[in-house]
């Protein structure tokens, strides 16, 4: 069972939301899009916005589980304010590492 089902909260993904915001044309979506066709990184600062706004969306109230966020020292200082601004504390954090044979799927 995934966590985020045993624990009935979403799971956000990080490359959902980019997948959301440029498919659904948004100003941060468009703004990404600039870098990915690139084939670059996509700035902290236009990732962490993607983050905050979905954040915000009510069906984060009681939990959630972030997945591929935060990558570097810039969003984990993000996040610590935008949790900071809304009141709300991690509970945990989890880090998990396989060798990278174990997460190679072989044809």
């Amino acid at each position: 069972m995934k966590i985020s089902e045993r624990l009935e909260i979403p799971a956000i993904s990080t490359g959902d939301i980019f997948r959301a915001n440029v498919k659904g044309g948004t100003p941060l979506g468009i703004e990404a899009s600039k870098y990915i066709d690139n084939g670059d990184f996509v700035p902290d600062s236009v990732t962490n916005n993607m983050v905050e706004d979905r954040l915000n969306q009510d069906d984060v109230a009681t939990g959630f589980l972030l997945d591929g966020y935060p990558r570097t020292s810039a969003q984990v200082d993000a996040l610590d304010a935008m949790l900071e601004a809304k009141g709300i504390a991690l509970d945990a954090v989890l880090q998990l590492t396989a060798d990278d044979d174990e997460l190679v799927y072989a044809c």
